[in-house]
């Protein structure tokens, strides 16, 4: 069994994703559906208090009509921008494992394709991630009870530590069964369940490899973290002294002028970076999933040349 090389990895995606910029579009999609998944996530934050003593919660309670209808337009466009999310990696799954194909295909081919596995991708999600928080009810309710009966608390702490380092080993799992279920359906056409059992089946055979890629993906997401932090630090800071000599030399007005426009230049570069990255980024885990599915391939046309080899021929019996 060959060695993955996980740098070859890195590299063939990036010569793919930067030769082939109609990726960019699809992982601007999923770069938008983490983006507003995220908003999302954290906008409970608008229920606190403003500086005029001023609640989102005052303003529900004043207007419910209105607030219900902003709340299902809030939830629409979520579940419009996900959708947008599953369709854009769909896509580049497709693309990314037969590139030399789908560079021919115009990016509306190519998303009308990715379509059809939308719903699919949507319940596969669903039913993971439903499943992994009945697991952490479960697995939370004896500690809740030992809180609740008011027994010694610190006899509690180690249940709570062993359901938290047990709940985040099923994170783990199904992290990487969600997303080689993916693969299983875009490229193998299999139903969700069988989807599922391919995927638990190839990660169980390919554990190390797995979590290796994993930290691989963390690794390349810390160092970009990183570029981008010294770029939007070294280019705040000529945008600022550009702008500072302008209006002293100058006028404050075309300063003001120039400085707008560069932040709109800047922002325009900042989200093509963005798509490229998770064009990239998923692009990887495509060429890293051909590399395992081909080695368990050729471990299973390899046995079924040695069950063949030794079963007895018609003549020999």
């Amino acid at each position: 069994m060959e060695k993955i090389q996980y740098p070859d990895i890195l590299k063939r995606a990036l010569v793919m994703t930067w030769n082939n910029k109609f990726l960019w579009f699809f992982g601007f999609l999923i770069f938008l559906g983490s983006l507003v998944s995220n908003i999302g996530a954290n906008s409970d934050a608008l229920s606190g208090k403003s500086s005029g003593q001023f609640s989102a919660a005052d303003w529900i309670q004043s207007r419910p009509a209105v607030s219900l209808l902003i709340a299902l337009v809030f939830i629409a466009v979520l579940l419009a921008v996900f959708l947008l999310r599953l369709a854009g990696t769909a896509a580049i799954i497709k693309a990314a494992s037969n590139i030399a194909v789908y560079s021919q295909s115009s990016i509306k081919t190519i998303f009308s394709e990715a379509k059809g596995y939308v719903w699919q991708l949507l319940w596969l999600e669903v039913l993971v991630n439903v499943a992994l928080g009945i697991v952490f009810v479960v697995l939370l309710a004896p500690v809740a009870y030992l809180l609740a009966i008011r027994v010694d608390r610190a006899a509690a702490i180690p249940f709570m530590v062993a359901v938290l380092v047990f709940f985040a080993a099923l994170a783990v799992l199904a992290y990487y069964l969600r997303r080689y279920a993916y693969f299983h359906v875009i490229l193998g056409n299999m139903k969700t369940r069988m989807a599922l059992e391919s995927a638990y089946g190839l990660f169980r055979k390919n554990i190390k490899k797995s979590v290796l890629m994993g930290l691989v993906t963390v690794g390349t997401d810390l160092a970009a973290l990183a570029i981008l932090a010294v770029f939007l630090v070294t280019l705040a800071a000529g945008i600022l002294a550009l702008g500072m000599a302008l209006s002293v030399w100058v006028a404050k007005a075309l300063a003001a002028a120039v400085m707008i426009a560069a932040a709109v230049v800047v922002a325009g570069f900042l989200l093509a970076m963005f798509s490229w990255y998770a064009a990239f980024k998923q692009t990887a885990w495509v060429l890293f999933f051909q590399e395992i599915s081909l080695e368990k391939q050729m471990e299973k046309k390899l046995s079924e040349k040695l069950e063949a080899e030794a079963m007895p021929t018609p003549e020999a019996v």
